[in-house]
């Protein structure tokens, strides 16, 4: 037997239509979404809601809350190619990050896409390399994309694109080992007027990855991180206070999950390189993306 038909009320329909005039989103959308909050089982069956009457308003409330209380949504063609894992905010709000080039009216362009709530951990599962096509938000017109519970990232299709293609279509730099450790200026990533990072002013940097590691922080999320090293480093390595063998090369942070390769395995690294901060000559990667040179692969945990 098939489910009986929603009817929707009159108040309901001049609520999705002020919707569409504020947003600019089709009424067909924006009702098939209102369908589906009202038929979902917490709204269907939990004994909270006394009548249909009830059940609508809430529904027309969250319905509100989806479209016009957060940044609006369109359909983006979008190729992610790294990430950043997930954390939580200041907020208390589960947070990550990826990068993707994405299409716009002036071209593919790369760009930040913050996945903020639940669907943070969804990093993990988000192929790289493919296209989707998502719904996505924008913070401000030209800065970073926003994905939360209405994003759906659904039938990756692969794309054909290889390491030195990746790297030329990111515009990324090649910086030598060398002249990172030295903290050579030209090394390092730009800042924006605030001290921020530049996300898109991206290195590349080649060398042997050592002591790939990964760890928990205090809010439980897992971090991971790596030194980046080679011949060009004359300096020997130090053994610190509590113990720890410090090698001369560059410390790259990184997402747990992009840890695929054996210690030891030759990789290019793509991120951005920063000072730790003002005032020390420290430097380090944010590093979004791991491509293997002369690497071996961990093995399969399955």
């Amino acid at each position: 037997m098939s489910a009986p038909e929603i009817v929707i009320p009159e108040i309901v329909k001049q609520k999705i239509a002020s919707i569409q005039q504020k947003t600019g989103i089709g009424y067909d959308e924006i009702l098939r979404d209102y369908k589906s909050i009202l038929s979902d089982p917490f709204i269907t069956n939990d004994p909270q809601f006394k009548s249909d009457v009830e059940r609508q308003k809430y529904a027309s409330a969250v319905l509100w809350t989806r479209y016009v209380a957060r940044p609006p949504m369109r359909e983006n063609d979008i190729i992610p190619w790294g990430c950043e894992g997930e954390r939580i905010t200041r907020k208390g709000k589960p947070q990550s990050s990826v990068y993707a080039f994405v299409k716009t009216k002036s071209g593919i362009v790369p760009k930040r896409i913050v996945l903020s709530g639940p669907i943070a951990s969804k990093v993990r599962d988000i192929v790289r390399d493919a296209k989707y096509t998502v719904k996505l938000g924008e913070f401000q017109q030209g800065g970073d994309m926003i994905a939360d519970n209405r994003s759906h990232f659904e039938n990756p299709v692969m794309i054909n694109m290889s390491s030195e293609s990746l790297v030329q279509r990111l515009g990324a730099t090649r910086v030598e080992l060398k002249d990172v450790h030295a903290n050579n200026k030209n090394a390092l990533s730009k800042t924006d007027s605030k001290g921020y990072v530049i996300t898109t002013d991206l290195k590349v940097v080649r060398g042997i990855m050592v002591r790939p590691t990964t760890w928990e922080r205090d809010d439980h999320t897992k971090g991971g991180v790596f030194t980046l090293a080679n011949d060009t480093l004359e300096q020997e390595a130090t053994v610190g206070a509590d113990g720890t063998v410090q090698t001369p090369g560059l410390t790259c942070w990184t997402a747990p999950h992009l840890l695929i390769y054996q210690p030891e395995s030759e990789v290019d690294a793509i991120g951005t390189i920063r000072r730790k901060d003002k005032e020390s000559t420290e430097v380090n990667m944010n590093c979004y993306r791991i491509l293997p040179v002369h690497a071996r692969s961990l093995p399969s945990q399955d």
